[in-house]
């Protein structure tokens, strides 16, 4: 632990010379930036139009000014109402990076210590492993090293979810093959622990802490913090997917409960979002006022777990993760950003902290690339790096793949798994999940999990496939692989609510009915 604290000092100390070399090299004009985003306009009018998007709003900070806010398209397609400045978008995980500035703020007060177990500060945290419970921190949980599995169906389910539900379930919640702090597992449900550990320690809620120590301290009056108070706002966006090429109006996310919400739920305005980029570059000040101790941001902004190992590519760095954010050298650049999907939008924050540079791009379509490779193209034209061309890049890609998805509309079930679905069915447990019921429709099975439903069909010996049937796809591709005892009954299921790990549900003997029509 001294090791990893002298080097986390060293990487710390080097960002800061580096900052300072920087800024003795030179300032550059707003001119100057502005002029190197010349056709910059042309290029997203032509982004819209390739990629289908509805909307979309940009936002650029240089030299510690704001150098671009635009909005592009329609916010409401059916209305043909336009996208501006001041269009608030859903910005998803992006959230994470407001949740850890808080926590860093709380602990520059010494209210919270990034290496303090959780369990000192929640005395009735437990998780599946001893070590884990004993010795995950505030690092592991917010760079996503803690070794739990992703488990996004316990809240993308649950509406209804609480701390007091949520830290239940964690005991019997399955950890990665390789445990804890040994690999990069992206986890939402410990963000909303952190931001309870937040709260505890605070005796504020995350929604206060949040508004008190970023928001208002830089003037972003036109952000808010759940989707009930953005469709309240007079300029706000509508969430769109596309389906067969056509762009549909989606609902908005509902599935964020209270206690989830520093894991994704804030939206805002690229106008906000500006005042947002130019605290991340300069330091933690604005406007010459200091909201974190830069030492504490520098910590923030810092990598704590690898994704990436090497890979011979000369542009990219290997990519590591700090804490709410991914952290890598971009060409020679030190690169600091995070994206967000949520239903309907998505969107990306980029900074390049030694120069200043910050770039925010938001749009209303579900699970769309285009964010974070028009930040790319955005970088380059800011750094006066050679084009790569991202944009172009991605449109041959997707062009190429065409519509890639598993198409079982149609799909023929097999002879061995279609003879005796009855037998399938009934009701199964996990002690952190709960409860699902697994039913026989139309020829094929239904999942139920509280507020979810997916079908499937046979592919196989005991084996169905996702019809994907969900608006998001959250099944595709999956499989429910049934497993039988010895007398060949089945006895438990592995459901694909987590893409890496399928987790198992044993079947609740005492609640099966199995007639005749049961064949074995």
């Amino acid at each position: 632990m001294i090791r990893f604290k002298k080097t986390l000092s060293i990487v710390i100390s080097s960002l800061f010379l580096v900052k300072l070399g920087t800024a003795l090299a030179g300032d550059i004009t707003s001119e100057n930036y502005q002029a190197r985003l010349e056709g910059l306009d042309e290029k997203v009018e032509k982004v819209i139009d390739d990629f289908n998007l509805p909307g979309i709003a940009i936002a650029v900070v240089a030299g510690g000014k704001v150098i671009k806010i635009k909005g592009y398209g329609f916010r409401d397609l059916e209305k043909k109402l336009p996208v501006t400045e001041n269009t608030q978008f859903s910005i998803g995980s992006s959230t994470k990076a407001f949740t850890s500035f808080v926590i860093g703020t709380l602990v520059d007060e010494g209210k919270l210590d990034w290496y303090k177990p959780v369990k000192e500060y929640l005395p009735q945290w437990q998780m599946q492993t001893p070590y884990a419970t004993e010795n995950t921190n505030l690092i592991d949980i917010l760079s996503h090293r803690s070794g739990l599995a992703r488990h996004e169906l316990i809240w993308l389910a649950n509406p209804e979810l609480n701390i007091e539900m949520l830290l239940e379930k964690l005991p019997f919640l399955e950890f990665s093959n390789k445990g804890a702090r040994q690999e990069f597992i992206y986890n939402n449900l410990l963000y909303g622990v952190a931001g309870h550990i937040a709260e505890t320690v605070s005796s504020q809620k995350w929604e206060t802490l949040v508004q008190s120590r970023i928001l208002d301290k830089l003037e972003m009056s036109n952000t808010s913090l759940t989707y009930f108070d953005m469709v309240n706002a007079e300029d706000y966006a509508l969430p769109y997917i596309e389906r067969e090429q056509r762009l549909l109006s989606t609902s908005f996310n509902q599935s964020l409960s209270e206690v989830m919400r520093p894991a994704g739920s804030i939206n805002s305005s690229v106008k906000d979002m500006s005042k947002w980029l130019q605290v991340l570059v300069e330091e933690g000040r604005f406007q010459q006022k200091e909201l974190i101790q830069r030492n504490t941001l520098f910590n923030i902004q810092s990598p704590h777990i690898s994704i990436t190992g090497f890979n011979n590519d000369s542009d990219k760095s290997p990519m590591h993760y700090g804490l709410g954010w991914f952290a890598r050298t971009y060409r020679g650049h030190y690169q600091v950003q995070h994206g967000g999907n949520v239903d309907g939008f998505t969107s990306a924050v980029f900074t390049y902290p030694n120069e200043d540079i910050g770039i925010v791009v938001l749009t209303n379509k579900n699970y769309s690339p285009v964010p974070y490779s028009l930040s790319l193209d955005i970088s380059e034209m800011l750094l006066t790096l050679e084009p790569r061309h991202h944009l172009n890049a991605l449109l041959k890609k997707m062009t190429a793949n065409g519509d890639q998805n598993v198409n079982v509309e149609n799909y023929e079930p097999t002879r061995q798994s279609s003879v005796a679905l009855a037998a399938y069915t009934g009701t199964f447990h996990h002690q952190g999940y709960g409860e699902i019921k697994i039913l026989e429709v139309e020829g094929g099975l239904e999942l139920e999990y509280i507020e979810i439903k997916e079908r499937f069909v046979a592919s196989g010996k005991n084996n169905f496939i996702s019809k994907n049937t969900h608006p998001f796809g959250i099944f595709e591709s999956g499989e429910l692989i049934f497993n039988q005892g010895k007398d060949g009954e089945v006895v438990s299921v592995q459901v694909p609510f987590d893409s890496s790990y399928p987790i198992t549900f044993n079947r609740n003997k005492e609640r099966k009915i199995c007639f005749f029509w049961c064949v074995k």
